[in-house]
C-alpha cells in the first residue's frame, strides 16, 4: 500500500521523479535473512573482506503511517522495535558466519538537514529535531553489543537513478 505521501528526487538538470512510500499495513514477520545468503554467496568468492548494508530503522521507520498502519502496530515506536529487534537478529547471524563490518545505509541523516524536508516533517506533524535524535538511538541499538563487529554509517542526500533527494551541505 502507499503511504499518501512521496519522495520526489531531483537532478542537476531540473528533472524530477516522484516515488510513493510504501506503508505498512500488517504486522512484520520473519521470513528469512535479509542478506545472509549474498554475503555467504560472496564470502566463498573472495578473500577479501566483505561488507553487508542494511537499511537503518529510521530509514524504514518512513514505511509507518499513523492511520493506515495503526492496525499492525498501535504506534510507531512498536513498529520500530520490531525493526531494530530484525535487524539485530540478522547482525547476529552475519557475525555467526563471519562477517566483520556492516554499512547502515542512513540517508535520512542529510534529509533532515535539508530546509525543505524539514518543513515537510514539521507539515505532518513530527518534529525534525526529535527525529534526528531518534535517528542516533535507534542505530545505536542496532549497533551495540556486537563484539568484534565493525561498523560504517552512510550518509548520503538518497540515490535513485542517479537523482537525489535531499540538499544542503553535511
Amino acid at each position: 500500500k502507499s503511504a499518501g505521501w512521496a519522495i520526489t528526487f531531483h537532478d542537476e538538470q531540473g528533472g524530477e521523479l516522484t516515488l510513493e512510500r510504501p506503508v505498512v499495513v500488517e504486522k512484520l514477520r520473519w521470513r528469512r535473512q535479509m542478506s545472509v545468503e549474498e554475503f555467504t554467496y560472496l564470502r566463498g568468492r573472495t578473500t577479501r573482506s566483505v561488507k553487508v548494508t542494511l537499511v537503518s530503522a529510521q530509514q524504514a521507520a518512513a514505511y509507518y503511517d499513523p492511520d493506515k498502519s495503526r492496525g499492525a502496530y498501535a504506534t510507531r515506536d512498536a513498529y520500530l522495535a520490531d525493526l531494530v529487534d530484525f535487524t539485530r537478529r540478522e547482525i547476529q547471524e552475519l557475525r555467526r558466519l563471519g562477517c566483520g563490518y556492516v554499512q547502515i545505509d542512513a540517508p535520512q541523516y542529510a534529509a533532515l538537514l535539508d530546509e525543505s524536508i524539514r518543513e515537510g516533517y514539521r507539515k505532518r506533524g513530527s518534529d525534525p529535531d526529535r527525529m534526528l535524535d531518534a535517528c542516533i538511538e535507534l542505530d545505536n541499538a542496532i549497533i551495540e553489543g556486537h563484539a568484534g563487529m565493525m561498523f560504517g554509517i552512510h550518509i548520503c542526500r538518497g540515490n535513485y537513478r542517479s537523482m537525489f533527494y535531499a540538499s544542503g551541505g553535511y
